[in-house]
């Protein structure tokens, strides 16, 4: 296990994963599996969250300005009020796309399916849970107001009310979170209706490759990397390499690797004392200008004033 990539704007939440990318957060508890986190995004710090997958089910509503999630092969932006629904197991990220005086933020509810599928065996599990899990089609969902009529304002205001029930202290809360949480995926169900005939696009080889990839590059973050030996490592041309991986993360392997280097040189900025041209060196950069360089062009400050105001 290893702290491969994290998010500090998290609030009591930082995301802790596995080298194939995996959260490692126990989200809630076994007896009640539903964990509530609230992420903001902040000018001149980081504007993303990493890469990761985990097993539980995830809703997330945006609060503030404008995010970018890369999810599977595929990008949705979505604004103030807007529902983003992500499914088990699904490569995701998330990028600040608001300008620097605009604070982006969202609350997320990651739940296992049980909370909405009832015991194994099921009736409500076997027609109304895991037939939409499985469907290829189904790896997130947007919904805005282009969605069908009301479904946004239904959705949005159920989880703005488990939002608050998260804050409270009452042992009763539980069963109106459960209560919500049910109604939530009864209408995700009349929706998910509606994409289940179409053609699958996900590749069981394209999630292999890009976690190969991951890992690879994690485990490898102060060498001298290329497409060339990324592609040779998972035994793949250069071409086939980056079209799996794209499809997957939504980006090119080249730019997922520098923001995994950027990753890291914040965590070492924030929790060691290290230098800025030895954190440059551990991360991959062969001289303390281009670190300097690059690392202002993604935080639009050098490490040195990063690291002095946080």
């Amino acid at each position: 296990m290893q702290t491969a990539r994290f998010h500090p704007h998290m609030a009591g939440h930082q995301i802790v994963l596995k080298s194939n990318l995996e959260e490692t957060t126990q989200h809630g508890s076994e007896g009640f599996p539903a964990a509530l986190y609230e992420t903001v995004f902040r000018s001149k710090m980081l504007r993303y969250v990493p890469l990761h997958w985990h097993k539980e089910l995830q809703l997330c509503l945006i609060l503030t300005g404008r995010v970018r999630f890369s999810i599977n092969q595929k990008e949705a932006e979505a604004g103030a009020g807007d529902v983003i629904f992500i499914n088990s197991q699904v490569i995701h990220s998330a990028t600040s796309i608001s300008n620097d005086e605009e604070e982006a933020s969202y609350c997320c509810i990651n739940f296992a399916y049980e909370m909405v599928g009832g015991f194994h065996g099921s009736l409500m599990e076997r027609n109304f849970v895991l037939p939409f899990l499985r469907n290829e089609q189904n790896d997130f969902l947007l919904i805005s107001e282009k969605s069908e009529e009301g479904l946004l304002e239904e959705i949005s205001s159920k989880m703005l009310h488990i939002r608050k029930l998260f804050k409270e202290t009452e042992p009763e809360r539980y069963f109106d979170i459960f209560a919500e949480l049910v109604l939530i995926w009864k209408e995700l169900v009349r929706w998910l209706h509606k994409t289940e005939d179409q053609p699958s696009t996900r590749r069981p080889e394209d999630y292999e490759t890009s976690r190969k990839v991951i890992s690879y590059i994690e485990k490898n973050l102060g060498e001298k990397l290329t497409l060339d030996l990324i592609a040779k490592e998972v035994c793949l041309s250069k071409w086939e390499c980056s079209r799996r991986f794209k499809r997957i993360a939504g980006e090119s392997v080249w730019s997922y690797l520098i923001s995994a280097r950027m990753a890291k040189a914040v965590e070492l900025l924030l929790y060691s004392r290290k230098s800025v041209e030895r954190i440059g060196f551990e991360v991959g950069f062969p001289n303390v200008n281009l670190f300097i360089r690059q690392f202002k062009k993604e935080f639009r400050t050098t490490p040195g004033q990063f690291r002095k105001n946080h």
